[in-house]
């Protein structure tokens, strides 16, 4: 398995083999460096990397390290390169050859010309060029699919750690309301509750009891996910079961929009294409207006004389009728659809940032606001809530409702904290030079 390895605490982009780093080298906050692997030297550092339960860096390097897509993406680079040895390839030499016969079979003469395409050899410049323009748009499709694929990774997950957490703290609650319920069912025996009574709050444990089934397949769904990015066996990993605390300050750079118009892969790949079909666009000119042109010798064998003779050969190809004006057209119009097509990819990058910094800085607010105050006022009033039900003042399926509305709020502020890092893994995205999604 020859394997890439994400580097994230390095000083600066390390060079490696496939051509392609100055499209990953700093696209990412922490830089990494690109560099191939021998397989035991992945599978060390795969091992040692899940050793522990795997953060968000983590997960990258190891779905980079394991992952057939990572390789694919990189041989796509090795197709370019080999297209562009073809075009620096000079033409093949033509040899053509014919014999004059008598009418009874006998040889009266050969004839045989040795020819070179000059006319591919003037434009052989124009070629390597357009094709190293489609090498640098293969390069930028490979690392916009590598950037891609990590930030699907991280996208994944928030979800698993999510729901990781969320199945926690609803199986918290359930041994909460299955105690509830054992104890309401003694105070029943008791006399000390009635039938109706009893019967809703086993109700509400049965409730409860769904509930964690159905965290329990969230749960078990992302983490499917995740480990289908990682490309490791199931039994080999682990993953936190709460996700990282939310920082004290938005984690958006000041010339965002500016690092994303600039970084972006898919616009680079738009560039290049428009730049491959300027140089076809000035091929098919020359190609319009000048014939096509071979030159070379030719030579004679004649029976009757007995001796070679040797003489210049040229085949011209005037442009009288193909002038090759539909397929300029056609490159004009593509050029024009390229142009279009950039401005458009520019102006959406411009507004999916702005709306994940938007939804960015409101899930901030919102968790800080839940963390500072929702939380503890539920807290506090559960315990109020279980003093007045030690003091029997209130009903058991009135404490109840009060753990309900807390349990409500601890979820809802999981799934805040897990948008705000969506989002934050977005607007990494998009500022590293990956498309939206």
């Amino acid at each position: 398995m020859a394997a890439l390895s994400l580097a994230g605490c390095v000083s600066g982009p390390e060079p490696g083999e496939r051509g392609f780093e100055p499209y990953m080298a700093g696209m990412m906050e922490h830089e990494p460096a690109w560099r191939q692997l021998e397989d035991e030297e992945g599978h060390l550092l795969t091992e040692e990397l899940l050793d522990e339960p795997l953060d968000i860096d983590g997960a990258t390097k190891v779905a980079l390290l394991n992952h057939p897509r990572v390789q694919a993406d990189i041989r796509r680079i090795e197709i370019a390169e080999g297209q562009l040895r073809q075009e620096a390839a000079l033409a093949n030499p033509e040899i053509e050859s014919e014999a004059y016969l008598w009418g009874d079979g006998d040889m009266q003469n050969i004839e045989t010309s040795l020819l070179i395409d000059l006319a591919r050899g003037f434009q052989q410049r124009s070629r390597i060029r357009a094709a190293t323009q489609g090498i640098e748009a293969s390069r930028a499709e490979a690392a916009e699919n590598l950037l891609n694929f990590i930030f699907d990774v991280q996208h994944r997950w928030v979800d698993a750690v999510a729901a990781a957490e969320d199945l926690e703290r609803v199986r918290d609650v359930v041994e909460s309301y299955q105690a509830m319920s054992e104890a309401a069912g003694l105070h029943h025996d008791a006399g000390n509750i009635a039938d109706d009574e009893l019967r809703r709050i086993e109700v509400e444990a049965t409730e409860a009891r769904l509930l964690l089934r159905r965290a329990e397949e969230r749960a078990h769904r992302t983490r499917i996910a995740l480990g289908e990015s990682l490309g490791v066996d199931d039994d080999q990993w682990s993953i936190p079961n709460k996700l990282p605390p939310i920082p004290g300050r938005l984690p958006v750079p000041d010339d965002a929009e500016e690092r994303a118009l600039q970084r972006s892969t898919a616009l680079e790949q738009l560039h290049r294409q428009s730049e491959f079909t300027a140089f076809q666009l000035r091929a098919e000119r020359w190609g319009g207006a000048l014939p096509e042109l071979a030159a070379g010798i030719t030579t004679d064998w004649n029976i009757d004389q007995g001796r070679w003779q040797f003489g210049p050969a040229l085949r011209l190809q005037l442009p009288l009728f193909d002038r090759r004006s539909p397929s300029r057209d056609v490159l004009r119009a593509e050029q024009v659809i390229l142009d279009f097509e950039s401005r458009q990819l520019a102006r959406r990058l411009e507004y999916d940032l702005k709306s994940a910094t938007e939804h960015l800085e409101t899930t901030h607010e919102s968790a800080l606001h839940y963390a500072g105050e929702v939380l503890p006022l539920r807290e506090q009033t559960v315990d109020d809530a279980l003093e007045q039900y030690n003091a029997m003042t209130i009903s058991a399926l009135d404490l109840l409702d009060v753990k309900r509305l807390q349990l409500g709020s601890e979820r809802d502020f999981v799934e805040i904290r897990a948008d705000f890092w969506r989002a934050a893994v977005e607007i990494d995205r998009l500022v590293s030079g990956a498309s939206p999604p």
